[in-house]
């Protein structure tokens, strides 16, 4: 009988679908299911394993008897395709918004889960089918991470694929919110294997050796009595051509064949011929194609080691034609070969420590077996590895070895390499032997026809003028070359710092991130503008200088740089930490005197700080040109510390254009120490002060200008305060302590520019008030100081007539001596702490004008809930909903029944307050319906009541209370809930409103249900 199915049932005949859809369909069904319990379900498998068969059925079993809304999306690679794939689910939701869809995936799978969430209260699952493509589709990786993050309660997510998708995961699996669907859950095992056999009159033997693969069990089918899987494998290869095997094998060897490779070594060949002809290939999106499983076991069939070995070098070679070296390394790695991955390594290493650093090349050479770490080229990764990690005579004697190694086999390239790396060594350390060993190297490489040696000649060159200190010079000798590598950018912007060029630093460092993508150039460009008198890009970003920790080089230039500008910004720095990472160079000793000169006049006095300057000066050698670079770029420490330098500084006819008006500056503080009334040079922007000057001398420099009378003293007091905080005002005051004659332009900068409280203060008005200071409650007995701290809360800013109008509205007379015997009631109470003389921080007064300043310092309560319920409106906007609920629900916590008590009976403000108690209350009832939206139910229930609390007769908040109760089932509660919102009205004689006489409808609908049900069963008894 089964013979005759065969015969004639064509499909049958072909690949005997019907029966294996039945059975994977009997397997599935259940484990399907479970994504509308689970929040994310993952089926992956190879092709051929029936992925999308029991997707397609278990969604067809769905729609007979629907526990939920399946929404169903194949990805495909076209153009545009995640936007086509968001529109898809969103038009199938119902929704209206896919006509203006952003670009970005993480806002674009938010409007997805607002529609879904839209859909509630029924549950949606949306499936994605297909989903190893998603690499192939810009974003799509993106957009899918998002929706598992952000699907809302009532949303589930069905992933299917070749691959296993890179999500996080973690957290869904630990709460056992995740099903795994994966290749061996899709195999056909041996009962099922049985069963088809049995319907297809074929031997059970022969479809195990399919090893439950569907697509090859049911292609088994179908290859006759007397042969065996094994047998048709034979067959098959027996009729392949020369190119249909070596595609094969590349398969295997490479995993994907793409068009290039697939045009490298067969270009004859057309791909969808190639898989009509040759079973068990898979044909992959954009003309490439893999091989199954299987092939990889009877590879040795098609081809010999030899061959594949040949194959997996052509590879290696096409990668690093392309540039890729590092990829080139990874394959050759893989493959165990170990020659052609130290080469590899070597063309990485071409531009030293600019693409790799130390975590990487210890992944490389751990990899590697030390049977296989031999010859120039191992060594040279061992010294390159010595050198990151800042051992620089162990990275010697190893560059050595390969040096030579290279250079008696005769090998250019790597000897260039290893040479230019030893020139690098020389550099770091000024190792005058080694850099005549480079040199000789050199000549001979190049004398041997190195070409790049020959092309890097003008290297040495550079290198040469910058240990003589000709830093312009070393930067012509970069103009020689025909185009700037990454090394020679980052060089060329450290030479034109050098020179106090800082436009022509950044425009190289520009390039460098345009063409080559240097992250670190983002961090050198900050600190070369901030040289330039610009701290904008600093400021910008507080991780401006994140060292590469993998590279000394980096770490103890990058450590440096950001100790000096935290100094000018009045942070101390940690020199030892300097001091431990720098090595003997001159160069970085004098990164440790500079740091040390910082941190001795924020912490010590100037003296103390000249001497142990000079002594490190001394220590380095006063004439050593790397040494006088740095000073140049720090000229403020050299001319004001040390008179030696001074006199070198004004007579250096190198410096550049920063570095003259560096020099200016530091001219004109010692003008001022001098009893100048003005300074003898112009003085640059606040902004440039601080990018050139540690703390305690620009803040000397304001108190000299105050002193004089000079208006720009307080201007640059208040700037540097807004910067640096309290550092400001700690910096006057040993100031005042250690220059009595500076006594009065530091006080009149006192005066002038507020210090921050050593506490922050807190003000709460939205419920009972309350003042506290860092925690601790200050008792405020008198009502009107209780009163004006909340008007002054309430309003941004008010006139003092105004205020003591709505204070005093019915003597004005009285109003003024009261107004002003409150208002220094309210200074006190505000700032206890503050000294008698200096500026108040929290309260403003500019003319007429009176406010309390917005910032850290102080927190108000309603400032915050009014920030929160614009936070929602900008959530809103955003497409983020949960967000949205977050701010309203902690706008609504802050807001208490005893709100402005203190203020809400006068007149001038009653409406004002009211209108602020409607604009939370609504808040709150927005973020309760959206919650139950979400599937919430308990957390739309509590924010309903909370809002209850404060207003009882607050209609949509009874409409939450009564949803919640019907879709939970609780009949009882939900009457007891209609009972409370009908007596609400009542007391304001008041009917329900249509919404909530449409809850009642649903809540009599379902009584009447359950009446009639239990009716029924009464009757049957």
């Amino acid at each position: 009988m089964a013979a005759q199915h065969l015969d004639g049932d064509p499909v049958r005949r072909g690949l005997g679908r019907p029966l294996a859809d039945e059975i994977v369909r009997d397997r599935l069904i259940d484990v399907l299911a479970q994504r509308w319990t689970t929040r994310v379900v993952l089926m992956y498998a190879p092709g051929g394993y029936g992925k999308s068969i029991a997707l397609a059925q278990a969604i067809r079993d769905n729609d007979s008897d629907p526990t939920g809304h399946d929404i169903h999306v194949g990805v495909r690679e076209t153009t545009d395709a995640l936007r086509k794939i968001a529109t898809t689910l969103i038009d199938s939701l119902g929704a209206s918004e896919s006509a203006a869809l952003p670009d970005d995936p993480v806002l674009l799978a938010q409007k997805v889960c607002d529609a879904v969430a839209a859909a509630s209260p029924h549950d949606v699952c949306v499936c994605l089918d297909d989903l190893h493509l998603s690499d192939r589709i810009e974003g799509l990786t993106a957009f899918v991470s998002a929706l598992v993050e952000n699907l809302p309660f009532n949303g589930h997510l069905l992933l299917a694929g070749r691959t296993r998708p890179d999500l996080r995961l973690a957290r869904l699996r630990a709460n056992d919110d995740l099903v795994e669907i994966n290749q061996a859950d899709l195999a056909f095992d041996d009962n099922e294997l049985e069963r088809l056999a049995n319907f297809h009159d074929v031997p059970v033997e022969r479809l195990q050796q399919a090893q439950g693969w569907p697509a090859v069990t049911r292609l088994s089918v179908v290859a006759g009595d007397e042969k065996s899987l094994e047998f048709m494998i034979e067959e098959v290869i027996d009729a392949l051509t020369a190119d249909d095997r070596l595609v094969i094998a590349l398969a295997v060897v490479a995993g994907e064949v793409t068009p290039e490779l697939l045009a490298e070594f067969a270009p004859q060949v057309v791909v969808d011929e190639l898989l009509d002809r040759v079973p068990l290939l898979i044909g992959l999106d954009g003309g490439a194609l893999a091989a199954h499983d299987l092939w990889h076991e009877a590879v040795d069939l098609v081809s010999n080691a030899a061959d594949r070995a040949r194959l997996a070098g052509r590879v290696i070679e096409l990668l690093a034609e392309a540039g890729d070296h590092q990829a080139a390394v990874d394959t050759a790695l893989r493959h165990g070969l170990w020659a052609e991955a130290l080469q590899q390594m070597m063309g990485v290493f071409v531009d030293m420590d600019l693409r790799v650093g130390l975590e990487q090349v210890d992944a490389w050479w751990t990899e590697m077996p030390v049977e296989a770490r031999v010859g120039p080229a191992a060594a040279f990764v061992d010294g390159f590895r010595a050198r990151l990690a800042g051992d620089f005579d162990a990275s010697t004697g190893s560059i050595r070895e390969a040096a030579v190694g290279f250079e008696e086999a005769g090998d250019l390239e790597g000897a260039t390499t290893a040479v230019l790396e030893l020139g690098l060594r020389s550099w770091l350390t000024q190792d005058a032997a080694l850099w005549v060993e480079v040199f000789e190297r050199s000549q001979r490489i190049i004398d041997a026809g190195g070409v790049r040696m020959a092309s890097t000649s003008a290297r040495g060159r550079v290198v040469e003028a910058e240990l003589r200190g000709d830093f312009a010079q070393a930067l012509a000798e970069y103009e020689t070359l025909p185009e700037r590598d990454e090394l020679a950018l980052g060089h060329c912007s450290t030479l034109a710092l050098l020179t106090g060029d800082c436009d022509s630093a950044i425009r190289y460092l520009d390039e460098l991130l345009e063409r080559f993508g240097q992250p670190l150039a983002v961090a050198q460009s900050a600190a070369a503008k901030w040289d330039a008198g610009d701290p904008t890009a600093v400021f910008a970003d507080p991780q401006y200088l994140s060292p590469r920790l993998d590279n000394v080089r980096d770490a103890v230039r990058g450590i440096f740089v950001r100790s000096m500008i935290e100094a000018n910004c009045g942070a101390v720095p940690d020199a030892g930490r300097v001091e431990e990472l720098a090595w003997a160079r001159s160069r970085e000793q004098t990164f440790v005197a500079l740091v040390f000169a910082a941190q001795d006049l924020l912490t010590s006095d100037e003296a103390y700080a000249a001497e142990q300057f000079e002594r490190r000066l001394d220590e380095i050698g006063f004439d050593e040109p790397l040494l006088r670079g740095e000073l140049r770029r720090y000229l403020p420490y050299a001319y004001v510390l040390s008179e030696r330098c001074r006199a070198w500084l004004d007579t250096d006819d190198r410096l550049g254009p920063v570095q003259l008006e560096l020099r200016d500056l530091a001219r004109a503080l010692l003008d001022l120490r001098s009893g100048e009334v003005a300074p003898s040079t112009p003085l640059p922007a606040n902004e440039a002060i601080l990018t050139r000057l540690p703390l305690p001398w620009s803040i000397e420099l304001a108190a000299r200008l105050a002193g004089s009378g000079d208006p720009r003293g307080v201007d640059l007091a208040r700037y540097l305060s807004e910067v640096a905080g309290a550092s400001v005002h700690d910096a006057l005051r040993t100031l005042r302590s250690r220059e009595p004659g500076l006594r009065w332009g530091v006080d009149a900068l006192l005066a002038a520019v507020p210090a921050p409280p050593q506490h922050p203060a807190a003000v709460t008005v939205c419920t009972s008030f309350r003042l506290a200071h860092g925690g601790d409650e200050l008792v405020v007995s008198r009502a009107r100081v209780r009163q004006m701290i909340t008007l002054l809360a309430l309003r941004t800013d008010w006139s003092r007539e105004t205020l003591a109008d709505v204070m005093w509205p019915s003597d004005p007379t009285k109003a003024r001596s009261n107004f002003r015997a409150t208002l220094r009631h309210v200074r006190q109470a505000l700032e206890p702490n503050r000294v008698s003389g200096e500026a108040d921080y929290h309260l403003i007064q500019q003319g007429e004008r009176i406010r309390l300043r917005r910032s850290d310092a102080l927190e108000v309560d309603l400032w915050s809930v009014q920030a929160c319920l614009a936070d929602a409106d900008v959530a809103d906007a955003a497409g983020d909903a949960a967000s949205a609920i977050l701010s309203r629900v902690a706008a609504l916590q802050r807001w208490g029944p005893d709100a402005f008590g203190d203020v809400r009976d006068l007149d001038a403000v009653a409406p004002e307050i009211e209108r602020l108690r409607r604009d939370v209350l609504d808040a709150g009832c927005a973020a309760a319906e959206r919650t139950m939206a979400h599937g919430d139910l308990p957390g739309a229930l509590k924010i309903a009541e909370r809002v209850l609390d404060l207003d009882a007769h607050t209609d949509r908040a009874h409409g939450v209370a009564i949803g919640v109760q019907l879709a939970l089932g609780d009949l009882d509660a939900a009457e007891r809930a209609i009972e409370r919102v009908r007596a609400s009205m009542e007391d304001l004689d008041l009917s329900t409103s249509a919404g909530i006489e449409m809850l009642i409808r649903r809540f009599d609908q379902r009584r009447s249900r359950i009446a009639a049900t239990r009716l029924t069963v009464v009757d049957a008894g």
